[in-house]
């Protein structure tokens, strides 16, 4: 098998399982379905993956790496407009979320393992550029709270389930936003 067949078996793997987490959640997902929605053998899976483990995490990297580089570039390249990369993690954790894309999965407790995994690894990617927008608002003093951080990733977190079962405007979010972090108010809503 080429080099190229070999990368194109392994994403097919990959987003097969990723279908799967998401539609029958972590633990009802067995390698053998893995291999069939791939349209490959169970040993070829293995080939490539030594558990479901394994294939988790790829499923995991795979969704958000192109996300986490360009979100990193990004905020590094402007790290002074903090209000605007503040806005720029806030849209694109909503865009690289599982669920929020393919809206015909549902949050059950079958696919929850796989969402906790997600939001452990992205919440590690995106520490530094936390770290960075924080830096700069406790430098202007727009941000005074004793665990920014964790504020930053509550809001997102709860604006996050709020609109899976709300409809909420963009606009709205970004008035949350403003207010859960103790900004000036538009300060964000203006920027958009």
């Amino acid at each position: 098998m080429s080099e190229h067949n070999e990368i194109q078996k392994k994403n097919d793997i990959i987003n097969a399982a990723s279908i799967l987490f998401l539609k029958q959640g972590y633990e009802k997902t067995s390698v053998a379905s893995i291999a069939k929605g791939a349209n490959v053998a169970k040993g070829l899976v293995y080939y490539y993956f030594e558990s479901k483990d394994e294939i988790l995490e790829d499923v995991i990297v795979s969704e958000s790496k192109n996300n986490i580089l360009t979100l990193r570039s990004t905020i590094l390249e402007n790290k002074e407009n903090y209000l605007d990369n503040l806005i720029l993690l806030m849209e694109a954790y909503y865009a690289i979320h599982p669920l929020s894309h393919k809206t015909t999965f549902e949050l059950t407790p079958d696919n929850q393992s796989y969402i906790e995994a997600f939001h452990a690894y992205y919440l590690k990617q995106v520490d530094d550029i936390l770290d960075v927008i924080i830096t700069e608002a406790q430098r202007d003093g727009a941000l005074q709270l004793k665990y920014p951080s964790h504020m930053i990733i509550m809001t997102l977190e709860g604006l996050f389930k709020l609109m899976r079962i709300r409809d909420v405007s963009h606009d709205v979010m970004l008035t949350v936003f403003e207010q859960s972090l103790n900004l000036i108010p538009n300060s964000l809503l203006h920027r958009k």
